[in-house]
């Protein structure tokens, strides 16, 4: 049995609804978890993405619901992807700038490209039958 793709893309959103807070919370409590992404210096200025990144979850968790349920959300969709990009490419960037281990752009690369299955789902309709 195959498994559908409105179930893979909607698994993909609710692990990153759940990941992202997690991650936030491993690197407040755990000096040695913040150590593989934000260098020492740059932590409190690396810490003023929190909001946004939490704004992020709740875009991919209502975006997991909608999916399951079998409802597009088109709007939405778009703007969770454009939050996804624009996180990835900032992080990319900020990892650049402040000589950041690039464990964090590359997890962000990879969620992004899990993200892009998301979105084709939700914005391409499926082909009839033929």
């Amino acid at each position: 049995m195959r498994f559908p793709a409105v179930a893979w893309a909607a698994a993909h959103a609710a692990v990153c609804a759940v990941a992202i807070p997690l991650w936030w919370l491993a690197i407040f409590t755990s000096p040695a978890i913040r150590g593989l992404f934000v260098p020492p210096a740059a932590w409190p200025e690396f810490r003023a993405v929190l909001l946004p990144d939490l704004l992020l979850a709740l875009a991919c968790g209502i975006l997991a619901v909608q999916s399951w349920r079998g409802k597009r959300a088109a709007g939405l969709t778009g703007l969770a992807m454009g939050g996804w990009v624009y996180a990835t490419a900032y992080s990319i960037a900020w990892a650049g700038l402040v000589d950041a281990p690039w464990l964090g752009p590359a997890i962000m690369v990879a969620g992004l490209a899990g993200f892009a299955v998301v979105t084709h789902h939700e914005l391409v309709p499926p082909r009839p039958p033929s």
